[in-house]
């Protein structure tokens, strides 16, 4: 039996209809292997704000209501508004932790 397919356009499909916690900690994400970080690094330029673009689709994938999101630097108010104010988005709560204070919660 195939899945039916539905094509809507404008509209989202259903995701997980549940809250969650979300840790953007990029720095962390090889679990202390430098070389890997540092080739990522190089890709993406600056990893402790990447985190940042998470911001305006935790709520879409996640709409069980309050949702946290770790973000190792704080993000721009401007890009904030926008996100809420111009195209209408929920955000989720942000909680700004950043990496040296993240490495201290995991390894003691």
């Amino acid at each position: 039996m195939q899945p039916a397919l539905a094509i809507v356009p404008g509209q989202l499909p259903k995701f997980w209809d549940r809250s969650a916690i979300f840790m953007a900690n990029l720095q962390s994400i090889f679990y202390g292997n430098t070389g890997e970080t540092q080739a990522l690094q190089d890709e993406i330029q600056t990893l402790d704000c990447y985190g940042g673009r998470l911001i305006p689709i935790i709520n879409l994938l996640f709409g069980g209501g309050a949702n946290l999101l770790t973000v190792e630097a704080p993000p721009e108010e401007s890009l904030l508004a926008y996100h809420r104010d111009v195209l209408g988005l929920s955000l989720p709560e942000l909680l700004h932790v950043p990496h040296q204070r993240f490495e201290r919660l995991m390894h003691g």
